[in-house]
This record gives structure tokens, sequence and C-alpha cells, in this order.
């Protein structure tokens, strides 16, 4: 290796293998959509399936930054050591499995924040980024090294073609995104209000109903959101949902609105992916997680218990049977006749920008 950067031709060192496994199943940051696979984090499995399947990740933002900044040649800082090695040995895992990533979502985040220029440089760093050899990610993972050496990056760029994405405008608002978005607007209104939590998630989930539209994953957000389990943890959920500073708030509802639809987008992967393809989804935030594992969870199972339980968990028995009223209510009311409701959602979308913007000025009174 005179040349200071590793060829394309150079093999894996298996003995790294078991290793990689190891940390990247320690981290538990990977959730498949509903499929054959046994083991999410044997690699032998996804190299026998080898052409016979599609697999597929959504990587969220805080994966995608890093690996952007590595792919600049920028050293990693001792602070995030842990955090950056755990990103790379996930890429490294991604890359020897012959995953694709798809960094869509976490581009459009990152232009709703710079632009679309910049968000375009970032797509293309993530390029860079896909094609390292797994070697220097492992290597990266392990500590042996703390940057991808430059020549290695100007390798990477000669030996690969990256082309315009076909997204001519990430700064585009998503219509997810705005959905999402006006939920938790609404929802923060609540938490202000001087109501009991359960009457606060009864009148969530009216307000769902006769103004707004929802998804399962807004949905169990809000349960652990308004819940007593999360009364000492909601500025987690939320950054700076307590900040004095209205703007300060909405970066932070914008921030978690981008979160919730990483698994919106995921979840339509999952509901479309053909038998010969498998989605999965690749986070470090456990509230992220939590919310994944419960729309699609490993084995087959009653999703209305599974439901009971999850807010048995984050609400306890008495304040739990009140929670699963309003909510069973609610679901109800929007199955109950499906042509009213297409209309309703319709409605909603037209006047969502509005609404947006409503909602907005009664937080800054």
């Amino acid at each position: 290796m005179a040349e200071n950067y590793i060829k394309d031709s150079e093999p894996f060192d298996p003995e790294f293998i078991s290793r990689i496994e190891m940390m990247v199943r320690a981290g538990d940051a990977l959730i498949a959509s509903p499929s054959t696979i046994q083991d999410a984090y044997s690699l032998e499995e996804y190299i026998i399936r080898g052409a016979n399947t599609s697999l597929n990740v959504l990587l969220d933002t805080n994966i995608l930054t890093r690996l952007i900044h590595l792919a600049k040649g920028i050293e990693i800082n001792e602070s995030e050591k842990e955090i950056y090695q755990n990103c790379c040995a996930v890429m490294c895992f991604f890359i020897l499995g012959k995953f694709q990533v798809e960094p869509n979502i976490a581009v459009y985040e990152k232009a709703s924040k710079n632009g679309h220029s910049n968000a375009l440089n970032d797509y293309r760093n993530f390029m860079i980024a896909n094609h390292i050899h797994p070697l220097v990610y492992a290597k990266l993972a392990f500590g042996q090294i703390n940057k991808i050496d430059t020549k290695q990056i100007q390798y990477t760029k000669e030996t690969i073609n990256i082309g315009s994405p076909e997204e001519s405008d990430f700064a585009k608002k998503l219509n997810d995104w705005k959905l999402i978005y006006l939920s938790l607007l609404k929802a923060k209104t609540l938490l202000k209000a001087e109501l009991e939590r359960t009457e606060k998630f009864k009148s969530m989930m009216e307000w769902f109903v006769s103004q707004s539209s929802t998804t399962p994953e807004i949905i169990v957000f809000i349960i652990f959101l308004f819940s007593p389990r999360a009364s000492n943890k909601i500025g987690k959920m939320i950054n700076d949902i307590k900040s004095p500073d209205f703007e300060i708030q909405k970066e932070g509802l914008k921030n978690t609105a981008w979160d919730l639809t990483f698994l919106t987008e995921w979840d339509t992967k999952c509901r479309s992916q053909p038998k010969t393809t498998v989605w999965f989804f690749c986070t470090h935030d456990k509230v992220l997680e939590a919310i994944a594992r419960y729309c699609h969870p490993k084995q087959v199972e009653d999703k209305d218990i599974t439901l009971q339980n999850l807010i048995t968990d984050y609400w306890g028995k008495s304040e739990g049977k009140k929670v699963y009223s309003h909510y069973k209510e609610m679901e109800k009311a929007i199955s109950s006749n499906i042509d009213n409701r297409r209309d309703h959602n319709r409605t909603v979308w037209s006047n969502i920008d509005k609404m947006i913007e409503d909602l907005e000025l009664e937080l800054q009174m």
C-alpha cells in the first residue's frame, strides 16, 4: 500500500467481519421490514441471499452527517469518537452486505436548513462515502485511524461516476413533513393547556378526526409525548421545546418532524416492497427505534394487543385504559366513512400551509 490508499481490488480482511457484526449488533440500530430475514445482523445471511434479494436501507440524518464529514477528510472529534465508530461500523456492514443506501430524506432535511445547493454538495459527498473501501470503515470503527486519507478520497472520486440526482429542489417541503409538523404544533398547544394528561390526548385525537389527518407513526409519538413516563424527557423528544424563544422552539419542532418523516417514508417503502426486496431503517435514536419496532414488529403479532401493552407501559393501567379508549374512538371515527374521509383529507392538504401558519401564530402569543 505504498499509495496510501486502498484500491477496490483489495480484499476485506475476513477476521474483521465478526468484529463488525458484533459492533453493529451491540448498537442495535437496524430495523427490518417484515420479511423472511432470520437475523438482521448476520452478514453471512445477506451474502448467501446474494442477487436474489434487494437490500435497501434508509439512513437517518445523524449517521449521514458524520459520513459526509468523513468524506471531506475531517478528523473524528475525540468527544464524538464512539458515535463516529458506530456510524463507520454500520457503513462497513452495509457495503459488505451489498445494501443500497438511501440518503434522500436526510438530504431534504439538510436542504430545509441550508438550501438546495449545499444539500447537493452533501449528496455528492455522501456518494463518495458510499464507495469508500469497507476496510477503511473497519479501521475507523476499530479506532486504528481517525480520518479518511485525502488520497483515499481522491482515488474514490476518480473511480466512481457521481451523477446529478433526479431531484431538482431538495429544499422543497415534503407533504409528509408538513403533516407531521402541523401535528407537532398542535401537540405543543395542548402541552401548554391546563388539562389532565388524558384530556390532552383526547383533544389531540378529536383534532385528528375533525381538523387534520394522521399516520401510525404520529399516533405512537403522541402516545409517548403526552405520557407520564415522558414528563421529564420531553426536552429529549423535542429539542428546545421549553425554550422561552418560540423561534428556537420551532426549530426543535421542525427537527422532530424530520425525524418522524424518516419513519413515514420507511413505512411507505415497506408497504410497497415486492417479495424480493427488503427495506431497513437505521438510526441510533431510541424513540424512533421504539416507534419503528411497534409499526413493524419482528414477528406476526396482534397489533391491538401490542398497542394496549405499549400504552400501559407508558401510561400505567388506569390512565392507559382511558388513552386506549380515546384512541379507539378516533380510529372508529376515521374509518366509519372512507369516502367522507378522503374528502376531508383533500381539504386538509389544500389548507395545510394556512393551518401551519395559524398554529405558529397562536404559539407565539
